[in-house]
């Protein structure tokens, strides 16, 4: 014991000291061997029971040392403040953190610790900062309920975007967008959630705990059930960043808090020493000049590229995204910080002012894009003019099973397509392959091609489904839709030169087959997309043979089957031509019995 005992003669009183005894508590004192000044032994042991009276004396805890954020970071909306502090006398010990944001100050705090032992207090996702600037500041409050005072303030910086799968479940791809140091999947906020990493060299993907560390420049799959606090900081890059690129595909992200755009020309590579720009190492056969993000609402890729390239989906690399760079030999790929927009906010790209990157004469692109209710995807057709071909791979599928879905890819010589710009003559024909969702095999499936800005005035496309026949003038129709089974669907698209001439309906009959069945027959002058319906004399539509109907020149025909009242009819044809002019034909017809 630390004990010592002193006796005061004049007053015949000992007193004890280094015991810590607490006010209001009783204790009792049992003294042994007790001698007195001539050293001579007593042989009773004395006893004496006591309360403490008086009030403690109560020493605060220390004032705790803020070990991160650093001052002046850049923090998510969910920063986690890692804090240490200590109580002199070894009791537990707790922090509270107070955040001021503007004209709101908010505390959190942590739950008891042992003295001396580091703690994070982290702010939970349903209690987000909001995009600005912030200070922070920290005291330590030990079991007793006894404070320190407050740290010294430091400050931090929230930006205005952030990781997907902050703001929504599912399925979405992770990058950082700052310099971190080291953090582990754990640390960062992975402890409901899915993470999923590309390994280039095995061509493999390394799974939740395989994944050791996040680090810039490196995309990840992640999944999510429902929005997930992430706790990360660090400081703006502001050099241009390598990112390491092996032969084949690889999942990269931009450590850039700003739209990058993808401009050929000011991105660099460099290989054995060698540095050229993109669009030069594209020529070298170094590398893809584009790249894929995946868009998690959708649940499909999209192409990134340049002006250049018609019919390319967006020109900028997101922060806190991945996107997919196809490498044809080992090499450094060099995002430079100055290429980016200048506002963490997604805005549309500027205009790419190094040199004219305007498509290559000749050259257009289609978006063909595939929705139903698994999910959706898209291919990129069309000619390179006198520019380069193109010819895309196609990424490799998201490792969750949640992101199984529809899928769509042109079939090449050499492969599965995501991308198909040829040169050549201007007739051509390609051929994609549909595959809907396994788990929705009774799905309807509609194909779109929203954007024909590109597509010459003087070239026809056509959409042709073999399975059914049908075919629709995709200057003249925006959509077409099959019934999905559990079997690839394949479909065509063919370009050829357009002719100019007007379109004529001409010699319409109706002719009866056998009983509640008639057919209606019509000739066209040239290629033209036909709606056919029966109205009654007041103009009441009594029926819909066709929509949307592709038809070739010279005799066409359209099955009216079921009953009809006897009686006179009108019968009424539109054939739209491919730059989009009607005309229109009205016939009247008489039903006996």
């Amino acid at each position: 014991s630390n004990a010592s005992f002193s006796y005061d003669e004049k007053t015949f009183t000992t007193t004890i000291s280094g015991l810590t005894l607490k006010a209001g508590n009783s204790y009792r004192l049992t003294v042994r061997n007790i001698r007195d000044l001539k050293d001579n032994r007593m042989p009773s042991t004395q006893t004496v029971n006591g309360t403490v009276e008086g009030e403690d004396e109560v020493t605060p805890p220390s004032v705790p040392t803020a070990l991160a954020p650093a001052d002046g970071a850049t923090v998510s909306p969910t920063p986690a403040f890692k804090v240490k502090g200590t109580d002199p006398n070894g009791a537990q010990v707790k922090y509270v953190v107070e955040v001021t944001q503007g004209s709101t100050t908010r505390t959190y705090e942590t739950a008891l610790v042992a003295s001396g032992a580091e703690a994070l207090c982290k702010v939970p996702i349903n209690q987000a900062l909001s995009p600005g600037q912030i200070s922070w500041r920290v005291k330590t409050v030990n079991a007793s309920g006894a404070e320190s005072t407050w740290s010294a303030s430091r400050s931090a910086s929230v930006p205005s975007s952030q990781p997907a799968m902050m703001g929504a479940a599912g399925v979405s791809t992770l990058g950082l967008s700052l310099q971190t140091g080291p953090i582990s999947p754990a640390e960062l906020g992975f402890t409901n959630a899915q993470i999923a990493q590309w390994d280039p060299a095995t061509r493999k993907y390394l799974l939740n705990a395989e994944v050791q560390q996040v680090k810039p420049g490196v995309g990840y799959w992640v999944l999510a059930s429902e929005p997930t606090a992430l706790h990360f900081s660090g400081q703006p890059t502001k050099e241009p960043f390598p990112i390491q690129l092996i032969a084949g595909w690889n999942l990269i992200s931009s450590p850039v808090m700003t739209p990058v755009v993808w401009d050929p020309l000011t991105i660099q590579v460099t290989k054995d020493g060698v540095t050229k720009s993109l669009v030069d190492a594209t020529d070298a056969g170094w590398v893809e000049q584009y790249a894929f993000g995946w868009d998690s609402q959708a649940g499909k890729y999209v192409m990134v590229g340049d002006p250049s390239i018609p019919g390319a989906a967006t020109q900028q690399l997101l922060p806190w995204r991945a996107y997919w760079v196809r490498a044809r030999e080992n090499c450094t790929l060099l995002l430079n910080p100055n290429g980016s927009i200048g506002s963490d906010s997604i805005v549309p790209p500027p205009p790419f002012r190094s040199r004219n990157r305007q498509s290559a004469k000749g050259a257009w692109g289609v978006r063909l894009q595939v929705q139903s209710n698994g999910g959706g995807a898209e291919v990129l057709l069309g000619m390179a003019g006198s520019g380069r071909a193109v010819t895309l791979g196609v990424p490799p599928l998201p490792p969750m099973k949640e992101s199984a879905g529809t899928r769509a890819v042109l079939l090449g010589s050499q492969g599965p397509l995501s991308a198909d710009l040829r040169t050549g003559a201007p007739s051509q024909e390609w051929e994609i392959e549909v595959q809907p969702d396994p788990t929705r095999s009774s799905d309807t499936v509609t194909l779109t091609w929203p954007d024909l800005s590109t597509l010459p005035k003087d070239v026809k496309l056509t959409l042709i489904d073999p399975a059914t026949g049908a075919r629709r003038y995709m200057r003249s129709t925006r959509a077409y839709s099959f019934r999905a089974t559990d079997q690839p669907r394949r479909l065509r698209v063919v370009a050829e030169p357009r002719t100019s001439a007007p379109v004529m309906i001409t010699e319409v009959s109706l002719v009866s087959t056998r009983a509640n069945s008639r057919v209606v027959r019509f000739g066209l002058s040239a290629s033209a997309t036909v709606d056919v319906e029966v109205v009654s004399p007041s103009g009441q539509s009594v029926g819909t043979l066709a929509r949307g109907r592709a038809s070739d020149p010279g005799t066409n025909q359209v099955v009216w089957s079921g009953p009809a009242r006897p009686g006179t009819y009108l019968l009424r044809i539109t054939a739209t031509n491919d730059e989009g002019a009607s005309v229109r034909v009205v016939r009247p017809i008489v039903i006996t019995r």
